[in-house]
């Protein structure tokens, strides 16, 4: 459903809102993830939306939160299935681990406080997501590739 240009009056509780797109959408729209229909977010785009409580249970698989209203926290490890697959988190704060988390696809461009461990980032540019304001917290790997990237360099100038 595309709601741009429709006023919105009432509540989403117990409201079908997967695959919904607010953008242009009217009035005050507000969201309570622990409330919507099944706790299913997915494929909805965000755009004006005032989002209130938890995601904890909640699908965001797809979800594109650009432009949210308010403060949006997510801790990764409470969402469903602990996937973030193909999420947009402009505007998000993350506050957990990413340890055993989905990131395929996700984009953290414009959010805050994400940071992963050197293992998890290696892992999430392989599962092509895109890790702009994304920060590495644990070296120990990062120190381990770069002594192996150093020993390598003067053969890889040679080629």
């Amino acid at each position: 459903t595309k709601l741009a240009g429709v006023e919105i009056t009432g509540s989403f509780d117990d409201v079908w809102v997967e695959g919904t797109d607010f953008t242009g959408s009217k009035g005050i729209v507000v969201i309570y993830p622990q409330k919507v229909y099944c706790k299913k977010l997915r494929d909805t785009k965000l755009t004006g939306v005032l989002i209130k409580g938890s995601f904890d249970g909640v699908d965001v698989s797809e979800v594109d939160f650009t432009r949210c209203k308010g403060t949006v926290i997510i801790d990764p490890q409470t969402v469903y299935d602990k996937s973030l697959w193909y999420t947009k988190l402009a505007g998000v704060e993350i506050d957990g681990s990413f340890n055993c988390v989905n990131v395929w696809g996700a984009d953290f461009t414009g959010s805050e406080g994400a940071k992963m461990s050197f293992y998890e980032y290696q892992h999430a540019i392989k599962s092509g997501a895109n890790l702009t304001d994304v920060q590495i917290y644990n070296d120990e790997y990062k120190k381990i590739e770069d002594k192996i990237e150093k020993a390598f360099q003067p053969q890889l100038k040679l080629e």
